[in-house]
């Protein structure tokens, strides 16, 4: 697939939770959000942390749709965690949250 750069306008990108959607207004409402498999999604390493976030929002929510027995909610929500990994991969992100191990290490030598 070739990568096509293109001049767009601020007022034809609609940013999303997740990213931004490229389409444009006379094409009608945008689904991009709900679907996350939209060919007008598009999104950037500046959505990493909202990506990791939402990530985990849909872990809890497939683990709580098990508990109730719903396996279609489950199917649903793994199907969007499998999704929001992809972008992270495609992305060169992590999975999950980086944390500074140093800082965290580190001894209080103040006392």
């Amino acid at each position: 697939m070739a990568l096509v750069s293109a001049q767009i306008s601020d007022q034809e990108v609609l940013e999303l939770e997740l990213g931004h959607c490229l389409r444009l207004p006379v094409e009608g409402p945008c689904e991009c959000d709900l679907y996350l498999t939209c060919a007008k999604f598009v999104t950037t390493p500046a959505y990493g942390r909202r990506l990791r976030a939402r990530r985990k929002v849909e872990h809890a929510l497939a683990t709580d749709a098990a508990n109730h027995g719903w396996a279609r909610e489950v199917e649903r929500y793994r199907c969007t965690v499998g999704r929001i990994e992809k972008l992270l991969t495609d992305l060169g992100q992590p999975l999950e949250e980086p944390t500074d191990t140093l800082e965290e290490n580190r001894l209080d030598l103040s006392t």
